[in-house]
């Protein structure tokens, strides 16, 4: 609390976290809580969680979670996020969490999040979820790819979550994401169980061409044909490719970010 941290430029990876008890545990790649953080220009790949728990107790695998504790908010931008578990256990996979708890201002800006890999047993996975049950002043979610493509098990596989009150993603705040899911049911979730495909996102909107977000089902943009390699975390756009274009040049110039990923301009 009280700090002013900037965590900048880092390969996070290959962590694992083992836990026989049956009981729930979790493997984080970037955890922020408290202080005021920009996190900007990270990598986070090969997270994974080894346990026995299933249901409330299944395992969690986080890119980054943010629990903000300051009224001045976080800021996420940048980021590079490849969640593709190689375990067999029940998982919840969480892209980016917020788990903020007060009404802060939190960005989340020029991120790209892939979630792949087979799924076993009911725990959903998300690109972005936000978790906390109170209500924001403001949320900006601008720029992203939220890209899932998990399939098996019997839970839902979606781009973005909102477990509590379909207020806290708004339409003003919430724009020029690309949002990738297996099923063109799954866009989102808001609130928790309930799955929102292209016409209710839209419904959020003023009208439909008020709608700057962009859905595409997995199947019409294979992550091969979009992202450099999955695998080794590098969410890099294959400019080659005129999936791109998915992405290319939609989205909203903003002052606070002035450089890219590769820290270009």
């Amino acid at each position: 609390t009280g700090v002013t941290a900037n965590i900048e430029g880092n390969t996070v990876y290959n962590i694992i976290n083992t836990n026989t008890t049956g009981f729930s545990n979790q493997a984080n790649g970037i955890t922020i809580k408290g202080g005021v953080c920009t996190v900007q220009r990270n990598r986070v790949y090969n997270i994974n969680a080894v346990g026995t728990g299933t249901g409330v107790n299944a395992n969690g695998v986080y890119g980054i979670y943010v629990n903000a504790t300051s009224p001045l908010g976080q800021v996420v931008k940048n980021n590079q996020i490849s969640l593709i578990p190689n375990v067999t256990n029940e998982s919840n996979i969480f892209g980016i969490v917020d788990g903020s708890t007060g009404a802060f201002t939190n960005s989340y800006l020029n991120n790209s999040v892939y979630v792949g890999g087979t799924a076993s047993g009911n725990s959903n996975s998300y690109a972005m979820l936000v978790g906390a049950p109170l209500s924001y002043t403001n949320m900006n979610v601008i720029n992203n790819i939220f890209y899932n493509e998990r399939s098996g098990g019997s839970a839902l596989h979606l781009s973005v979550g909102a477990y509590y009150t379909p207020t806290v993603l708004k339409a003003s705040t919430f724009g020029y994401n690309l949002m990738v899911s297996p099923s063109a049911n799954t866009y989102m979730e808001m609130p928790a169980g309930t799955a929102m495909n292209a016409a209710a996102v839209n419904a959020m909107y003023i009208s439909n061409s008020s709608n700057s977000n962009w859905m595409e089902p997995s199947s019409n943009l294979p992550a091969a044909s979009l992202f450099n390699n999955v695998a080794t975390g590098n969410l890099g756009l294959v400019a080659t490719n005129a999936a791109s274009w998915y992405s290319n040049g939609k989205g909203l110039p903003m002052l606070s970010v002035t450089n890219d990923f590769n820290n270009t301009s």
